[in-house]
């Protein structure tokens, strides 16, 4: 049976005690190439008064790779956690908020293969024999093609967000499955989980900023690390969709089904919260 994070019934939020305040325990399950380091930059690092500013705990690499974290005593003060973690991840220490932001699935895997071309020593291309970089900028395609067909780098990467959002480690040795996606569909109902939309950055920040009345100045632009894929850009290398063929495209799409079902049901559960917003919002300005 495969290792998944599972909720304790009956827990109570961790919290922290910051000048006389209660302040929840918020986890980001940061979702690799979704601007989840974005968000890390937006809120946890730039947006709070430096009372507020306890420091984000990033988890190590091995945290990937194990499914239940030891109670060493390092969330002792901490208000943020990220890692590229599932979610309900610290179930069996404490409670806390979940936040994860999600991304059309072609959009993510090819931020990943660019990801790894413009890094300088990414490990995923590692794991070859020759330099697949050159073949990257020449033939896109055929690179996909060489990267996505290794197996371990596939069981990885494709249909990773389910995976992730139904308790599973993101290093793990079994592909996702159906059963994954029935898990996470159920993870979504969570009322201790927070998703939004890397296409609608802006205003999943602006959700979370009303949710947890994050009043603090707005941060100067210049010190933010965005736009999104800053990497990327930075290094002038990004392979897109209209780079590739389209047989291409309908390969990343067939090998992701279960990663387009849940973000097509992810983006359908962001709207109805988003309306659902809106309809609270107009009704507190009448009440009033």
């Amino acid at each position: 049976m495969s290792e998944r994070a599972t909720a304790t019934a009956g827990q109570t939020v961790g919290a922290v005690d910051i000048d006389g305040l209660r302040l929840p325990l918020i986890v980001h399950s940061h979702i690799p190439k979704t601007g989840g380091s974005a968000l890390n930059n937006r809120l946890f690092y730039r947006w709070f008064p430096l009372s507020q500013q306890l420091g984000l705990y990033r988890l190590p690499f091995t945290a990937m790779a194990r499914f239940a974290p030891e109670g060493d005593g390092k969330l002792s003060g901490k208000r943020f956690v990220s890692g590229h973690i599932p979610v309900g991840y610290f179930d069996n220490i404490t409670s806390a908020i979940y936040v994860s932001l999600y991304r059309d699935p072609v959009e993510r895997i090819l931020s990943f293969a660019s990801f790894a071309v413009a890094s300088k020593d990414h490990g995923a291309l590692k794991l070859f024999d020759t330099n697949l970089k050159p073949l990257a900028k020449s033939d896109p395609d055929r690179f996909l093609r060489v990267l996505l067909g290794n197996n371990v780098i596939a069981v990885r990467q494709f249909n990773l967000m389910t995976r992730l959002s139904a308790g599973r480690p993101f290093l793990t040795g079994d592909a996702t499955s159906d059963d994954d996606l029935t898990v996470a569909l159920t993870t979504l109902g969570r009322p201790d989980f927070r998703i939004g939309l890397q296409e609608a950055f802006d205003k999943f920040v602006l959700q979370l900023r009303f949710e947890f009345n994050w009043n603090g100045p707005e941060p100067n632009p210049s010190t933010l690390d965005v736009p999104l894929d800053v990497v990327e850009k930075r290094l002038d290398f990004r392979i897109r969709q209209s780079d590739l063929r389209s047989s291409t495209v309908d390969w990343l799409r067939a090998e992701q089904t279960i990663d387009l079902r849940f973000y097509e049901l992810v983006a359908r559960r962001v709207e109805e919260r988003s309306a659902s917003l809106v309809i609270g919002a107009a009704s507190e300005s009448a009440a009033s």
